[in-house]
């Protein structure tokens, strides 16, 4: 090839990398701007709240319990029901998403008809309001398998068919499960072909690729998945399956009502 035909294609090549210079640039600008207005806001909601907070916060205000219809006093059992209903709903929700994810992705065929169906409802549930699952949750949990525990154990007192920190965690599991099964598929679907190849060339069966090679890969993926899950679990309160009362301190009130939260200081704010 001359050198004649060699230089035309200099200025295409010279304008295509300052594009693309120009875009990078342009995300990097975007990016840091919708970094500086978040930070922005929450500096503005914090210079708000520490100095007016600051005052009422004691000892008693975080370790005691609420006084006056749950409008004054601490807050210390809607602390615990709320830590509790996300670490019930973690253990609840993670190996469940994890699984169905790892089957879709690794083992299920992509043009059936069931998992087609399954990938719709997963998608379906995501978008699905949070009030929803909380009436799922009032209908399944409390009323069907609660009372059916009740009449098969108890002989028909009223000891699981009640709102309870159980079926408050259950219920958010299944509110936060397709956050899970679309975050770990999305993780597994990063994770190299020829790592699989390599792994079942050197004798490896596909469940101990799937365990050995493709989860741990896909790990920070999974766990990203998961504090997505936790954190929308940890915003939404399931009045309805939680109950609002004075829960007692501790795992074995499972079956009781538990305070939560963002509604205990709703009631204080207002």
């Amino acid at each position: 090839m001359s050198v004649a035909a060699i230089e035309p294609s200099r200025p295409r090549a010279f304008a295509q990398d300052l594009r693309h210079k120009i875009g990078d640039w342009s995300l990097a600008v975007g990016t840091g701007l919708a970094t500086a207005l978040i930070l922005a806001i929450l500096g503005i909601i914090l210079f708000d709240v520490i100095p007016t907070g600051t005052e009422k916060l004691s000892f008693t205000f975080v370790f005691g319990n609420p006084e006056q219809g749950m409008t004054a006093g601490g807050i210390f059992p809607a602390i615990f029901g709320t830590v509790a209903l996300v670490i019930l709903m973690t253990i609840a929700v993670v190996p469940v998403g994890v699984a169905t994810a790892v089957y879709l992705h690794e083992y299920a065929d992509p043009n059936a008809r069931l998992t087609r169906a399954v990938r719709i409802a997963v998608n379906n549930l995501a978008g699905v309001p949070s009030i929803v699952f909380g009436l799922f949750g009032l209908g399944f949990f409390i009323q069907f398998v609660g009372r059916g525990l009740d009449t098969v154990l108890f002989g028909g007192a009223k000891v699981l068919g009640q709102p309870a920190l159980l079926w408050a965690a259950l219920t958010m599991a299944v509110l936060t499960l397709p956050v899970v099964i679309v975050a770990t598929e999305e993780a597994l679907r990063a994770v190299p072909r020829e790592l699989r190849a390599a792994s079942a060339a050197l004798g490896a069966t596909q469940f101990q690729t799937v365990l050995h090679v493709v989860i741990p890969q896909a790990g920070p993926g999974i766990l990203t998945g998961t504090m997505l899950a936790v954190s929308r679990g940890a915003m939404v309160t399931v009045i309805h399956d939680g109950g609002l009362g004075y829960a007692a301190v501790g795992f074995w009130a499972l079956g009781l009502p538990c305070a939560a939260l963002a509604i205990l200081l709703w009631r204080l704010r207002s």
